[in-house]
């Protein structure tokens, strides 16, 4: 019984060993889209659940972050013992050392992704305290106060693309369009394409400045990526060129 004991751990392990070289393959790629199969990989291999992080409403602020910025740099691999490899994370002074044992070197991943998940989640708490005390300024008229939460927020979580929106609309009630615009354009170029209140916004803040053509390829850009929300759009442009104020 021991014997065979020892040998289904040893397939589990060699199980395990040969998932994280094919992680590591993926991973040390230089096609971007194999590192994002990597990145794909390395989340589930580490059980990190993600699903909550697409309940994003105005009462429960949970971050959406768009990609995992974990980064594994791969030395020599031979006979599929890892001679020199190293994780770590963009916001580390400095990677940790990964043992030459596969054990360790399992064990330093776990436990890094572990100490990062932790780090994320005390950030995401943070920033959505932030978030509601800019909401509850906004509320108030005291947009340079809600600026300063929202801004504040982002230092926390800097890939929140309801962050830059809420900041976005603040600078517009203050009339600082170009400002806006720079929020808006951080999301759709880095966060979320499609994202329909940064099109907006962007339109709406382009409209004021007196940049019709930008304004235009904004709504037009809105209805391409947006197709289910066109009448809504519509309602937007309406209320723009008749200068009223874009819902929240």
């Amino acid at each position: 019984m021991a014997k065979l004991k020892e040998d289904k751990d040893f397939s589990d392990f060699a199980s395990k060993v040969d998932e994280v070289m094919n992680i590591l393959k993926y991973m040390s790629s230089d096609d971007v889209k194999q590192q994002k199969v990597g990145m794909t990989k390395t989340d589930k291999y580490l059980g990190n659940d993600k699903k909550h992080l697409d309940s994003v409403n105005i009462d429960n602020f949970i971050v959406k972050v768009k990609e995992d910025r974990t980064v594994i740099n791969t030395g020599t691999i031979c006979n599929g013992v890892v001679k020199s490899s190293e994780i770590y994370h963009e916001q580390d002074e400095a990677p940790p050392a990964i043992a030459q044992d596969k054990h360790a070197f399992m064990a330093s991943l776990e436990k890094d992704a572990a100490r990062r998940y932790a780090e994320r989640k005390e950030r995401e708490s943070i920033a959505q305290n932030l978030r509601k005390l800019g909401n509850a300024a906004f509320r108030k008229a005291e947009y340079e106060q809600a600026i300063s939460m929202y801004s504040k927020a982002i230092d926390q979580v800097r890939d929140s693309p309801i962050l830059y929106n809420n900041r976005a609309l603040c600078y517009m009630r203050v009339t600082l369009y170009k400002r806006a615009i720079i929020d808006c354009d951080f999301v759709i170029n880095k966060l979320d394409e499609k994202n329909l209140r940064s099109w907006l916004y962007r339109a709406k803040s382009y409209y004021h400045l007196g940049e019709m053509r930008n304004y235009e390829k904004s709504i037009s850009e809105a209805k391409k990526n947006n197709p289910k929300d066109l009448k809504f759009i519509e309602d937007v442009v309406r209320n723009i060129e008749e200068n009223q104020q874009i819902e929240e």
